[in-house]
């Protein structure tokens, strides 16, 4: 009796390997709805806070001005004035209309049941740090 209590708990055993290597070799390791869960609002949090913070950079670097008295002559900064200046508002409004396009994007990626792991979203996010990185180098010039 116990040993064929033994063989009818082999093929269970087997298949609940079979699923565990499966698994494994789609995700490199078996992942939790909650770790999916985590994963999915750490991504649209961060995108979110990208498109917020670039919009609040568009709006002070278009709203603000400074000026200078030296030696009785009144200088004037505004962002119009440096074409480095114009280049980084264009980029940050790029990056930003791309950051809300992308939480629209990831959001329907996991209401279809997708994998999150996209290059797509990759290469979306490298393009962007790149474009910043660049406008940033250009103003710092």
């Amino acid at each position: 009796m116990a040993k064929g209590g033994s063989l009818s708990m082999a093929p269970e055993v087997a298949r609940d390997k079979a699923s565990f290597m499966l698994q494994a070799k789609s995700l490199g390791f078996p992942v939790s709805n909650t770790s999916k869960r985590s994963f999915f609002m750490a991504q649209i949090m961060l995108r979110v806070f990208a498109a917020v913070f670039t919009l609040a950079a568009i709006c002070v670097m278009a709203t603000s001005s400074q000026s200078i008295s030296l030696f009785g002559f009144t200088v004037k900064a505004h962002y119009s004035y440096s074409s480095a200046m114009r280049f980084l508002l264009v980029s940050d409004a790029v990056v930003c209309g791309f950051s809300v396009v992308s939480v629209i994007f990831v959001y329907h990626l996991n209401r279809s049941g997708s994998n999150l792991n996209n290059g797509y979203l990759f290469l979306h996010d490298m393009v962007s740090n790149l474009l910043i990185y660049l406008s940033s180098s250009i103003l710092s010039r």
